[in-house]
């Protein structure tokens, strides 16, 4: 049997991997019969041995090939060739053919499985063996579909979770599936026999704090110091300290100057995201929209304050509660 399982959404594609093995047989005598290979590394030679290998004391053989049809995706100028310009492997067509020979000639015990990330309806690997395969895409959930994924997975835990709950963890982690099953651990683990509510969400999930750094970040260089003094004092009051602080706001205005550049040199939204490798829907729709609010000229200088401020408060000559009302201050005023 031969299965196809690629996509974005990488944690439909690990879970799909988990229930292909979980009808596979005992799971130990699966896992003394299992072979992983580096698509990126392995040989044709070397996924056709590992085939045609019968099973030892069980019904299947598992053979996992991870990355290998991305080979097939449309490669930059001179990736994939030697130092002296000649190709440094089978084409992708070759390479297709190889495969489709492989999966032809495989024992019925084998299972063959190839997993990869983003793959386009070009890539003549994806095209010659979809016919042979079953295939399973993951694209990132969105939207409605998103808010039940979390019902269930919520729900498979024995837990229940209230609609507005259901929204905020949708906003704040977006269709990073990685991200959402950590916080809905936690959140079920912390709310055991009541049901998960918005206070809960926004007391336990990582990225409520990344949500208030951006809105602080907002607020200040729109120069609404009293609401980003608020949003200051709410993060020192969960536990943060100035110097993590500073570094939260470092890394975030960072990541508007990268985003503005990027979107200065024509990049789309989907482009900025993978350069910056932002998971959440919510991070990188506060990172375009404070990009294209505020100049260069004006992060530039706020990022100037911040280090200021940081190093005020490690060489000692302020406190790290009067620094962090100084630098909001004066980001402020300048706004």
């Amino acid at each position: 049997m031969l299965y196809l399982i690629y996509g974005a959404d990488s944690f439909s594609a690990e879970e799909a991997l988990r229930e292909i093995k979980a009808g596979l047989g005992d799971p130990e005598m699966l896992s003394a019969n299992t072979t992983v290979l580096d698509g990126g590394a392995a040989s044709i030679e070397e996924i056709t041995a590992a085939c045609g290998t019968v099973p030892f004391l069980a019904e299947h053989r598992l053979v996992v090939v991870k990355g290998l049809i991305a080979k097939g995706e449309p490669q930059p100028p001179g990736r994939g060739r030697t130092s002296s310009g000649k190709a440094s492997g089978p084409s992708p067509r070759e390479l297709a053919g190889a495969l489709k020979e492989c999966a032809a000639g495989m024992p019925p015990s084998t299972v063959l499985a190839f997993v990869d990330g983003v793959l386009t309806a070009s890539n003549p690997i994806l095209s010659a063996l979809s016919p042979l395969a079953g295939v399973r895409e993951f694209r990132p959930l969105k939207g409605r579909e998103l808010q039940r994924w979390i019902e269930r997975r919520v729900a498979g835990a024995g837990a229940s979770i209230v609609h507005g709950a259901v929204r905020l963890l949708a906003d704040l982690a977006g269709s990073d599936l990685w991200t959402l099953a950590s916080e809905i651990e936690k959140l079920t683990l912390y709310c055991r026999g009541r049901a998960i509510g918005e206070d809960d969400v926004n007391l336990l999930v990582s990225e409520v704090r990344e949500a208030n750094v951006f809105a602080m970040i907002d607020a200040t260089l729109e120069g609404r110091s009293g609401q980003a003094l608020r949003l200051l004092y709410r993060l020192i009051a969960g536990g943060s300290a100035g110097p993590q602080i500073l570094s939260l706001l470092s890394r975030q205005l960072r990541m508007i100057m990268l985003a503005r550049d990027l979107l200065g040199q024509g990049l789309s939204p989907a482009q900025v995201r993978t350069r910056l490798g932002i998971a959440s829907d919510y991070v990188l729709q506060k990172v375009l929209g404070q990009a294209r609010a505020h100049s260069q000229g004006q992060l530039e200088r706020s990022y100037r304050r911040l280090l200021d401020a940081d190093l005020s408060i490690k060489r000692g000559r302020l406190t790290e509660e009067t620094a962090m009302d100084l630098l909001i201050a004066e980001l402020s005023r300048s706004a």
